[in-house]
């Protein structure tokens, strides 16, 4: 009975443990968010690269929002507006600003 106890608390701790190890990834499960890369460009930056590359001033378009993530490691910003009924979505390198996708939906 008490190597049982003994194994159940061990098996416990290494959970925890196992747990605290990874911090980041249980921070995005309960709804926080892991820490960004520091990136080469700001939010700023990204938003004006893609404006610039649709033809407009930020005055002109709706719900613009700029997102920080990770598309397969890489940090990207994600910039979304609307331009009228238009869509627009832009997933900007976070370090070179380079566009990597461009999108525009009715």
């Amino acid at each position: 009975m008490k190597k049982r106890l003994m194994v159940i608390i061990a098996m416990v701790l290494v959970v925890l443990f196992g747990l605290c190890a990874c911090e980041d990834e249980v921070e995005a499960l309960i709804g926080g968010e892991p820490e960004f890369h520091a990136a080469s460009i700001s939010r700023e930056k990204a938003k004006s690269i893609a404006l610039e590359h649709a033809g407009f001033q930020e005055a002109d378009v709706q719900y613009l929002t700029v997102q920080t993530d990770y598309d397969d490691g890489v940090p990207v910003y994600d910039v979304s507006f609307y331009m009228g009924p238009v869509e627009y979505e832009y997933e900007i390198h976070a370090d070179t600003g380079k566009i990597l996708s461009f999108d525009a939906d009715r």
